[in-house]
């Protein structure tokens, strides 16, 4: 094997760019996914007619291959929507069933002459301390995982981007779910009369 040329901006390349024949003698289905043509007078019509003989073949061009690669982006966002409904759905259930479970607590600090509103601050400084702290683990993983895999994968070329306002958007999110999940169960559980145990 000759090594005929590096090359430093490799994203989206493998490692080594092999030519076809060397690669199909050492895989089991020697077939491509994709084939690239371009050439001058060169039309899809006269591609499709060429390819008319080989069923499962089809011919693309750059419109169409753009569309097929956004239909894949979007089934990815829909299954990331998924994917953060059903968190979501666990994280208001978690602090629903956490604030309920606390109900003897807080009949004890209202029998101790704490108010509903003293008693609803609490929750909120607990629930504020529990997103900071759950933000700032979360983007030190998050920072040390993506930015090592990002040296890894450009060679040191560049770091990890973090796009501000998907991340501002992300963690107002996250609190407002944490507010959310924490007022309606405190609401529903402190509208309740207190009761000596």
């Amino acid at each position: 094997m000759t090594v005929v040329a590096l090359y430093g901006r490799g994203l989206g390349f493998g490692d080594l760019t092999l030519a076809h024949h060397l690669v199909a003698a050492h895989v089991d289905v020697p077939l491509d996914d994709e084939l690239l043509v371009s050439g001058d007078g060169l039309t899809r019509q006269s591609l499709t007619a060429a390819l008319r003989g080989d069923p499962g073949l089809g011919v693309l061009d750059r419109a169409s291959a753009a569309a097929t690669n956004r239909t894949g982006a979007q089934i990815g966002y829909v299954t990331l929507g998924l994917i953060v409904t059903f968190v979501a759905i666990a994280v208001v259930n978690t602090l629903a069933m956490g604030i309920a479970d606390r109900r003897h607590e807080f009949t004890a600090l209202a029998l101790a002459g704490a108010t509903r509103r003293q008693i609803r601050r609490m929750l909120g400084w607990e629930t504020a301390v529990a997103v900071t702290l759950a933000t700032a683990l979360g983007l030190a993983v998050a920072l040390a995982v993506l930015s090592t895999y990002a040296e890894g994968i450009t060679r040191g070329t560049a770091g990890a981007a973090v796009p501000l306002p998907e991340l501002a958007l992300v963690l107002l999110g996250a609190t407002s779910l944490a507010a959310l999940g924490t007022w309606l169960p405190a609401h529903t559980t402190l509208r309740r009369p207190h009761h000596r145990p």
